[in-house]
């Protein structure tokens, strides 16, 4: 039976709420969930990454052709990194700000603004024929991003413990498929003219050969615009009634206030002991597992004598897509399963467990390809099972990050400041996001390049990173305390 609404039994007595959710000692019936607008906030999500991993298939390329350095190969590195450095340090410099307006003036019109900077920001950078341009294109990308710290709070005002879980098993999966998706169009469809010699006859496409699938991604932002704009609820004014109607949250309603006490009480402080607490241990995982996957890109491209695997860029697409596509499996059929049995702490545990699997791997894999009989044959069997091994592994990190910022979100002192809150989060992770791949691969370098441990110290190094993450979780509650 569905809990009344006014908060009492059936007998007139108050219901009382533990932690976890329980009513009198009962899980309460999970809530079901408002699809239209999940799925309009699952929309806004998809840009983010459609809009970060449309150019990586071409940004060399079109860095060489903007820049001198077609025969440096550290210099295009050096310019690709500093280009996406730049966008995640705009955004991690505005995104707390973005948190903290929309507490202010409500949700959608942020997410708005938001959408109509990647649009803009897109076309620009398809436009764009010098090394400034690019710059200025991603920065102001990077300036305008907030949208996802503000879908995550959107989400948690739209759900609560029954199903929020659930709800944000979606996020990973959301992103996994922009990632996936943006590769293909950005590789596809540049330089048409070239390609598709038929259709594109107009000079202006040999003129700007990256800007369809600029567009397309744009085109895209456009119409999550205008679904924004018809389809999409404020959930500040919501969150704001739901002490009173229930409707979003199992919160008890809180004591009346007396006429003594009935004073205006300023807009509580957001960083408070919990939140700080919840973030450092969504910092920790996030840096982990962006250094991961930098070491990952750059460990199957290396050649065996440069410390990797030496694999083709077909091969490693196919691995990148596994990893991917197994993982969001693992976040809709998994993860709700073992959040509730385990409980939050518990996934989170084994999301830092998972680490001090996946970066002795990479030592291991190499060490069994540099031993191998026929160094230009197949890898050996052994590898491709290691690699398997990362893969479940993988998944497992993945659902970490829906415990981490059930967290963030519980540890959140009112609704009043929960936009300021994930503002906070989010800026922590774009400056893991600017720091960590740059830090990691340089890292991996300086290791293989000094023979620092067998070549093999950066992967020493983020174990060691991993067994103070772990650490830092003991601080943490058993379960997300819900917001008061």
């Amino acid at each position: 039976m569905d809990t009344p609404s006014n908060g009492l039994s059936s007998a007139g007595e108050p219901i009382s709420y533990s932690i976890e959710g329980a009513i009198e000692g009962q899980v309460p019936k999970s809530r079901p969930l408002p699809v239209v607008q999940l799925g309009v906030l699952l929309c806004v999500l998809l840009c983010e990454p459609m809009t970060s991993c449309v150019i990586f298939p071409f940004i060399a390329k079109l860095v060489d052709e903007v820049t001198d350095s077609k025969k440096d190969d550290a210099a295009t590195g050096y310019y690709v990194g500093l280009i996406e450095s730049l966008f995640f340090l705009a955004q991690g410099l505005c995104v707390l700000q973005w948190g903290r307006l929309s507490d202010k003036i409500g949700r959608r019109p942020v997410l708005l603004l938001g959408l109509i900077g990647l649009c803009l920001s897109m076309i620009s950078f398809g436009l764009s024929r010098t090394f400034v341009g690019l710059i200025v294109s991603r920065v102001i990308a990077g300036l305008l991003s907030g949208n996802i710290g503000i879908t995550k709070t959107m989400m948690a005002e739209l759900t609560d413990e029954s199903n929020r879980a659930f709800a944000f098993s979606l996020f990973p999966v959301t992103w996994v498929v922009g990632a996936t998706l943006a590769p293909l169009i950005g590789g596809a469809l540049q330089h048409p003219a070239e390609t598709y010699p038929k259709i594109f006859r107009n000079s202006f496409w040999s003129n700007y050969p990256y800007f369809l699938p600029c567009s397309i991604v744009a085109l895209f932002s456009g119409f999550t615009y205008l679904v924004v704009l018809m389809c999409l609820r404020e959930t500040l004014l919501n969150q704001k009634r739901s002490y009173h109607d229930k409707t979003y949250s199992p919160i008890p309603d809180p004591p009346v206030i007396s006429s003594d006490d009935s004073q205006v009480h300023p807009q509580p402080q957001a960083l408070t002991k919990p939140v700080m607490l919840a973030i450092l241990n969504y910092g920790c995982l996030a840096i982990l597992e962006i250094s991961y996957l930098s070491l990952m890109t750059v460990f199957l491209a290396v050649p065996i004598t440069s410390g990797g695997l030496g694999l083709l860029p077909s091969e490693i697409g196919i691995i990148l897509s596994v990893i991917g596509l197994f993982s969001g499996t693992i976040q809709v059929t998994v993860f709700p399963k073992a959040f509730r049995r385990w409980g939050a702490k518990s996934v989170l545990h084994a999301a830092f467990v998972s680490f001090l699997v996946l970066f002795p791997c990479f030592p291991l894999m190499h060490v069994m390809a540099s031993t191998s009989v026929d160094a230009d044959g197949p890898l050996p069997r052994p590898v491709w099972g290691i690699m398997a091994l990362m893969v479940v592994s993988s998944a497992v990190v993945d659902m970490g990050f829906s415990c981490a910022f059930m967290y963030t979100t519980a540890a959140c002192p009112s609704p009043k400041v929960l936009g300021t809150v994930n503002g906070y989060a989010q800026m922590v992770i774009s400056f893991t996001r600017a720091l960590g791949p740059a830090g990691a691969t340089t890292l991996f370098a300086l290791s293989v390049e000094n023979n620092w441990a067998g070549g093999y110290a950066v992967f020493w190094f983020f174990m060691a990173l991993a067994l103070v993450a772990l650490w830092c979780t003991r601080f943490l509650p058993k379960e997300p305390s819900p917001i008061s």
